[in-house]
């Protein structure tokens, strides 16, 4: 997923900004 501010809402921007995050990095209670 590509996140770009240019042609999404904000809203819908950081939602995507999440979702690359978590994809990357897993989410927060996988890591314990």
């Amino acid at each position: 997923m590509i996140c770009d501010p240019c042609k999404t809402m904000v809203g819908l921007w950081f939602r995507c900004v999440i979702f690359d995050y978590v994809q990357v990095h897993g989410l927060p209670w996988q890591w314990s």
